[in-house]
Protein backbone atom coordinates (compact mmCIF):
# COMPACT_ATOMS: atom_id res chain seq x y z
CA UNK A 1 0.00 0.00 0.00
CA UNK A 2 1.22 3.48 -0.78
CA UNK A 3 1.87 5.91 2.02
CA UNK A 4 -0.91 7.96 3.63
CA UNK A 5 -3.72 8.04 1.09
CA UNK A 6 -6.04 10.85 2.22
CA UNK A 7 -9.08 8.68 1.39
CA UNK A 8 -7.80 5.72 3.41
CA UNK A 9 -9.79 4.73 6.51
CA UNK A 10 -6.47 4.02 8.23
CA UNK A 11 -6.25 7.77 8.79
CA UNK A 12 -8.67 7.40 11.70
CA UNK A 13 -7.48 6.47 15.18
CA UNK A 14 -6.66 2.78 15.64
CA UNK A 15 -6.47 0.99 18.97
CA UNK A 16 -5.42 -2.55 19.77
CA UNK A 17 -6.49 -4.33 22.96
CA UNK A 18 -4.26 -7.33 22.45
CA UNK A 19 -0.95 -5.48 22.19
CA UNK A 20 1.15 -4.42 25.15
CA UNK A 21 1.62 -0.75 24.37
CA UNK A 22 -1.87 0.17 23.21
CA UNK A 23 -1.98 2.31 20.08
CA UNK A 24 -0.82 1.03 16.73
CA UNK A 25 0.63 3.42 14.14
CA UNK A 26 -1.88 5.88 12.69
CA UNK A 27 -1.49 6.91 9.04
CA UNK A 28 2.16 5.92 9.00
CA UNK A 29 2.92 7.90 12.13
CA UNK A 30 4.37 6.69 15.43
CA UNK A 31 3.22 8.88 18.32
CA UNK A 32 5.23 9.10 21.52
CA UNK A 33 4.09 10.80 24.73
CA UNK A 34 6.21 11.48 27.80
CA UNK A 35 4.90 10.98 31.32
CA UNK A 36 3.75 14.58 31.87
CA UNK A 37 1.29 14.63 28.97
CA UNK A 38 -2.41 14.60 29.92
CA UNK A 39 -5.22 12.74 28.14
CA UNK A 40 -6.57 15.96 26.62
CA UNK A 41 -3.07 16.74 25.35
CA UNK A 42 -2.94 13.41 23.48
CA UNK A 43 -6.29 14.16 21.83
CA UNK A 44 -5.11 17.63 20.82
CA UNK A 45 -1.90 16.23 19.33
CA UNK A 46 -3.68 13.43 17.45
CA UNK A 47 -6.35 15.75 16.06
CA UNK A 48 -3.85 18.42 15.02
CA UNK A 49 -1.59 15.95 13.24
CA UNK A 50 -4.46 14.16 11.53
CA UNK A 51 -5.94 17.40 10.24
CA UNK A 52 -2.54 18.56 8.97
CA UNK A 53 -1.89 15.26 7.18
CA UNK A 54 -5.30 15.23 5.53
CA UNK A 55 -4.91 18.81 4.31
CA UNK A 56 -1.36 18.27 3.04
CA UNK A 57 -2.26 14.99 1.31
CA UNK A 58 -5.24 16.60 -0.39
CA UNK A 59 -2.95 19.22 -1.92
CA UNK A 60 0.26 17.26 -2.57
CA UNK A 61 1.49 13.72 -3.19
CA UNK A 62 4.01 13.13 -0.43
CA UNK A 63 5.99 10.60 -2.49
CA UNK A 64 6.32 12.93 -5.50
CA UNK A 65 6.72 16.32 -3.77
CA UNK A 66 7.66 15.67 -0.12
CA UNK A 67 9.03 19.18 0.47
CA UNK A 68 5.76 20.82 -0.65
CA UNK A 69 3.76 18.30 1.39
CA UNK A 70 5.87 19.03 4.46
CA UNK A 71 5.53 22.81 4.09
CA UNK A 72 1.74 22.47 3.85
CA UNK A 73 1.68 20.12 6.84
CA UNK A 74 3.57 22.63 9.01
CA UNK A 75 1.45 25.55 7.76
CA UNK A 76 -1.76 23.82 8.87
CA UNK A 77 -0.30 23.14 12.34
CA UNK A 78 0.69 26.81 12.63
CA UNK A 79 -2.82 27.91 11.61
CA UNK A 80 -4.48 25.98 14.46
CA UNK A 81 -2.23 27.27 17.22
CA UNK A 82 1.13 25.50 17.01
CA UNK A 83 4.03 27.94 17.09
CA UNK A 84 6.90 26.75 14.89
CA UNK A 85 10.25 27.20 16.66
CA UNK A 86 12.41 25.32 14.20
CA UNK A 87 11.84 23.77 10.79
CA UNK A 88 14.24 22.06 8.41
CA UNK A 89 14.16 19.70 5.46
CA UNK A 90 17.32 18.03 4.26
CA UNK A 91 18.74 15.14 2.32
CA UNK A 92 20.28 12.61 4.65
CA UNK A 93 23.83 11.52 3.85
CA UNK A 94 25.20 8.38 5.44
CA UNK A 95 28.16 6.09 4.88
CA UNK A 96 27.70 2.59 3.49
CA UNK A 97 27.46 1.07 6.97
CA UNK A 98 24.29 -0.83 7.82
CA UNK A 99 21.84 0.20 10.48
CA UNK A 100 18.60 -0.95 12.04
CA UNK A 101 15.39 1.05 11.94
CA UNK A 102 15.48 1.78 15.67
CA UNK A 103 19.09 2.98 15.55
CA UNK A 104 18.51 5.20 12.52
CA UNK A 105 15.34 6.85 13.78
CA UNK A 106 16.59 7.19 17.35
CA UNK A 107 19.82 8.75 16.16
CA UNK A 108 18.22 11.34 13.91
CA UNK A 109 15.39 12.24 16.29
CA UNK A 110 17.49 12.44 19.42
CA UNK A 111 19.61 15.19 17.87
CA UNK A 112 16.72 17.58 18.59
CA UNK A 113 15.04 15.78 21.53
CA UNK A 114 15.43 16.30 25.26
CA UNK A 115 16.80 13.43 27.33
CA UNK A 116 13.30 12.48 28.52
CA UNK A 117 11.95 12.59 24.96
CA UNK A 118 14.85 10.51 23.63
CA UNK A 119 14.21 7.82 26.26
CA UNK A 120 10.50 7.74 25.38
CA UNK A 121 11.26 7.48 21.66
CA UNK A 122 13.59 4.51 22.08
CA UNK A 123 11.12 2.72 24.37
CA UNK A 124 8.23 3.24 21.95
CA UNK A 125 10.21 1.97 18.98
CA UNK A 126 11.40 -1.11 20.85
CA UNK A 127 7.83 -1.89 21.94
CA UNK A 128 6.60 -1.61 18.38
CA UNK A 129 9.40 -3.74 16.94
CA UNK A 130 8.70 -6.46 19.51
CA UNK A 131 5.34 -7.08 17.81
CA UNK A 132 5.53 -8.53 14.27
CA UNK A 133 1.85 -7.66 13.83
CA UNK A 134 2.48 -3.97 14.43
CA UNK A 135 5.60 -3.88 12.27
CA UNK A 136 3.68 -5.45 9.38
CA UNK A 137 0.82 -2.98 9.76
CA UNK A 138 3.26 -0.09 9.93
CA UNK A 139 5.11 -1.20 6.79
CA UNK A 140 1.83 -1.63 4.90
CA UNK A 141 0.80 1.91 5.83
CA UNK A 142 4.02 3.69 4.92
CA UNK A 143 5.48 1.93 1.91
CA UNK A 144 4.91 -0.03 -1.27
CA UNK A 145 8.11 -1.94 -0.53
CA UNK A 146 10.56 0.37 -2.26
CA UNK A 147 9.57 3.88 -1.24
CA UNK A 148 7.35 5.71 1.19
CA UNK A 149 6.97 8.17 4.03
CA UNK A 150 6.53 7.94 7.77
CA UNK A 151 6.70 10.23 10.79
CA UNK A 152 7.75 9.88 14.40
CA UNK A 153 6.43 12.49 16.81
CA UNK A 154 7.04 13.02 20.51
CA UNK A 155 4.91 15.28 22.71
CA UNK A 156 5.94 16.50 26.15
CA UNK A 157 5.02 19.08 28.77
CA UNK A 158 7.81 21.59 29.38
CA UNK A 159 7.69 23.62 32.64
CA UNK A 160 8.10 27.02 30.98
CA UNK A 161 6.44 26.60 27.57
CA UNK A 162 3.69 24.01 28.08
CA UNK A 163 2.83 21.36 25.48
CA UNK A 164 5.58 20.88 22.89
CA UNK A 165 5.82 18.65 19.85
CA UNK A 166 8.83 17.33 17.95
CA UNK A 167 7.95 15.94 14.51
CA UNK A 168 10.44 14.03 12.37
CA UNK A 169 9.42 12.97 8.87
CA UNK A 170 11.28 10.38 6.80
CA UNK A 171 10.96 10.13 3.01
CA UNK A 172 12.80 7.18 1.49
CA UNK A 173 13.49 5.40 -1.76
CA UNK A 174 15.20 2.04 -2.09
CA UNK A 175 17.82 2.34 -4.82
CA UNK A 176 18.47 -1.38 -5.34
CA UNK A 177 15.90 -3.04 -7.60
CA UNK A 178 14.41 -6.35 -6.59
CA UNK A 179 14.80 -5.75 -2.86
CA UNK A 180 12.03 -5.14 -0.34
CA UNK A 181 12.68 -2.68 2.45
CA UNK A 182 11.86 -3.99 5.93
CA UNK A 183 12.34 -2.29 9.28
CA UNK A 184 12.70 -5.66 10.98
CA UNK A 185 16.19 -6.21 9.56
CA UNK A 186 19.39 -4.22 9.28
CA UNK A 187 19.79 -2.47 5.94
CA UNK A 188 22.61 -0.96 3.98
CA UNK A 189 22.00 2.77 4.29
CA UNK A 190 23.91 3.29 1.05
CA UNK A 191 21.03 1.49 -0.71
CA UNK A 192 18.51 4.02 0.61
CA UNK A 193 17.84 7.58 -0.48
CA UNK A 194 16.52 9.47 2.54
CA UNK A 195 15.17 12.96 3.13
CA UNK A 196 14.36 13.99 6.68
CA UNK A 197 12.25 16.83 8.04
CA UNK A 198 12.33 18.13 11.59
CA UNK A 199 9.90 20.54 13.25
CA UNK A 200 9.79 21.74 16.85
CA UNK A 201 6.50 23.32 17.92
CA UNK A 202 4.83 24.80 21.00
CA UNK A 203 1.07 24.88 21.45
CA UNK A 204 -0.68 28.19 22.09
CA UNK A 205 -3.48 26.66 24.12
CA UNK A 206 -5.71 29.75 23.98
CA UNK A 207 -5.60 29.78 20.17
CA UNK A 208 -6.05 26.02 19.96
CA UNK A 209 -9.03 26.06 22.34
CA UNK A 210 -10.87 28.21 19.81
CA UNK A 211 -9.89 25.91 16.94
CA UNK A 212 -10.57 22.62 18.75
CA UNK A 213 -14.28 22.31 17.96
CA UNK A 214 -13.74 23.27 14.32
CA UNK A 215 -11.03 20.62 13.99
CA UNK A 216 -13.24 17.93 15.53
CA UNK A 217 -16.08 18.91 13.20
CA UNK A 218 -13.85 18.69 10.12
CA UNK A 219 -12.47 15.29 11.16
CA UNK A 220 -15.95 13.93 11.86
CA UNK A 221 -17.14 15.13 8.44
CA UNK A 222 -14.12 13.49 6.82
CA UNK A 223 -14.81 10.19 8.59
CA UNK A 224 -18.41 10.28 7.34
CA UNK A 225 -17.17 10.93 3.79
CA UNK A 226 -14.77 7.99 3.99
CA UNK A 227 -17.44 5.68 5.44
CA UNK A 228 -19.93 6.73 2.74
CA UNK A 229 -17.38 6.16 -0.02
CA UNK A 230 -16.45 2.72 1.29
CA UNK A 231 -20.11 1.77 1.66
CA UNK A 232 -20.73 2.65 -1.99
CA UNK A 233 -17.65 0.68 -3.06
CA UNK A 234 -18.85 -2.34 -1.05
CA UNK A 235 -22.31 -2.18 -2.60
CA UNK A 236 -20.76 -1.95 -6.05
CA UNK A 237 -18.75 -5.14 -5.43
CA UNK A 238 -21.74 -7.17 -4.19
CA UNK A 239 -23.27 -9.43 -6.87
CA UNK A 240 -26.73 -8.44 -8.07
CA UNK A 241 -29.56 -10.50 -6.62
CA UNK A 242 -31.32 -12.70 -9.10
Amino acid sequence: MAAADPDDSSLTHVHSADETDGDVPVAGNIDVFTSGVAIQDTHDVHDSLLLARLAASKRYNVKETPKDWYDMFVTVLANVGWKVNNKQFRKFHQSSSSSSFIDFVSGTMCEAATKEEATAIRKRLRNMLSSPKKVKQFEDLISDGTNGHFEVTVASRQPTVGLTLLVNGYYFLLRTRGQHHSFQVRVQLSDLFFCTSTTKLELNENVYATARQDIRKKLEEREREIAKKKSKEKMGREPEEK
